[in-house]
């Protein structure tokens, strides 16, 4: 995931109301955290030139193996080297004398954990014209969540490299849905196989654990609906349990 911005300083304006000399270098810091992955990371530090007015384009990538959950985008404006002309002036290195945060949920339960892209036909040549793969580990139920499950997608595909490059094109868009539909599904399957899931409170659950997202997500889809029940319609009316998947992820939505 590439992302960019424009950063406007007015020099002349800041360091008059921060009491500061027109020499005081501005840079602009960007900070990254993701709520699944607990990825936390200064991601960007960009110098301003020493120009009265100057509109900064910061740039920069984010491995979507570190991101999950809700994204929050801090950028700073910083001090460094200082000059001082008010008793009042920031004085420190890093003093942040301008912020701006962003906060999004990253769209879908792929979003819950990690995913990576690789080229399949180098990587697995058996499975080379496949689109995805999701591998989710059951041995140990009170894992993290985040730990024990991965997306990776095949970027030697074209139709995935257009929708990893965020393409708003019909098909690109229509293959992101399937995409979040067919993990939702074998996400479904897994819960559904599992009796630790069966066994996890709705309420009570730590919602980082596996068995803990998997009784979250059944919940999600089938409110109020006990887990014997989707056991029931998976083994006897298999139609009932996909159309509803579908229903959920809205597939059907043009």
């Amino acid at each position: 995931m590439t992302l960019s911005a424009g950063v406007h300083l007015d020099r002349l304006a800041v360091v008059e109301e921060c009491g500061l000399g027109y020499a005081t270098d501005f840079a602009v810091l960007v900070y990254v955290t993701s709520s699944s992955t607990k990825m936390q990371k200064l991601v960007l530090r960009a110098d301003f030139p020493p120009r009265d007015q100057y509109e900064l384009v910061v740039e920069f990538s984010l491995d979507g193996r570190e991101l999950g959950g809700r994204l929050t985008i801090d950028t700073q404006v910083v001090v460094f080297n200082p000059v001082t002309v008010a008793p009042f002036a920031p004085a420190s290195n890093g003093s942040i004398i301008w912020r701006e945060s962003h906060s999004t949920y990253l769209e879908g339960v792929g979003s819950q954990f990690p995913t990576d892209s690789e080229d399949f036909a180098i990587t697995r040549p058996a499975s080379a014209d496949a689109a995805w793969t999701l591998r989710v580990d059951t041995s140990d139920m009170q894992a993290l969540f985040v730990s024990a499950v991965r997306l990776t997608l095949n970027s030697g595909s074209s139709a995935v490299a257009n929708m990893l490059r965020g393409s708003k094109a019909p098909a690109s868009m229509a293959l992101a849905r399937f995409l979040e539909v067919d993990i939702t599904r074998q996400l479904v399957e897994v819960a559904l196989n599992c009796d630790e899931v069966a066994a996890e409170s709705v309420e009570d659950s730590d919602e980082e654990t596996v068995s803990a997202v998997l009784r979250s997500l059944l919940s999600t889809i089938w409110p109020g609906v006990p887990y014997e029940t989707l056991r029931r319609w998976r083994d006897h009316d298999p139609a009932r349990i996909d159309s509803q998947i579908q229903h959920a992820r809205g597939l059907g939505v043009g």
